[in-house]
């Protein structure tokens, strides 16, 4: 593997984040928001990809550390504040195989040691209970409701597209704060 690995757990190899990740982003983007016909996805997918690669965000790239499969993404976002916002995006097939929790224990115990921080943030779609589920079990508290995607990632998305998508993602997620180091309760 060319890519260069920053995280290592039992199954997953956490690489840091390269162009030639592209299409494996565009993938995670697809299964999130399938949009109505191929050229609203392809849009979304770039400006996807635009909020992926900004300043503010950290991401790690996983891989099965067995097959070096792409597995999915972890990140956190708003690195410069005190709380930053923990982000995972797994592919459907690698979902509900405990990679989730995994990656989330390793990453956020890298990046307190590296940020000194003691608790990120997480918005979870109100319908993803599965997640949900998991987040509590690791000891995420309740905190309020948000939309799913932040006002920042609205804007990169809005420059590809000619009509006001601001209203999409109103209200539709749980949010919570995790402390770390994460524990399974």
């Amino acid at each position: 593997m060319t890519k260069k690995i920053f995280l290592k757990t039992n199954r997953l190899l956490l690489c840091e984040l390269q162009d030639s990740d592209k299409e494996n982003i565009f993938k995670i983007a697809t299964e999130a928001i399938t949009l109505r016909n191929e050229e609203y996805q392809k849009k979304f997918n770039f400006a996807y990809w635009e909020e992926v690669n900004s300043e503010t965000i950290l991401n790690a790239t996983m891989f099965l550390a067995d097959s070096e499969t792409f597995v999915g993404r972890i990140c956190m976002k708003y690195i410069n504040e005190t709380i930053p916002e923990l982000g995972i995006e797994i592919l459907n097939t690698y979902q509900n195989k405990g990679y989730g929790p995994e990656a989330i224990k390793a990453f956020c115990k890298w990046y307190a040691n590296e940020y000194n921080v003691n608790e990120v943030s997480v918005r979870i779609k109100i319908e993803n209970t599965h997640s949900i589920h998991i987040f509590e079990k690791l000891g995420a508290k309740l905190i309020g409701q948000s939309s799913s995607i932040s006002d920042e990632s609205i804007n990169i998305i809005q420059n590809y597209f000619s009509e006001d998508i601001s209203g999409i993602w109103k209200n539709d997620t749980r949010d919570y704060l995790l402390g770390i180091p994460v524990e399974d309760n």
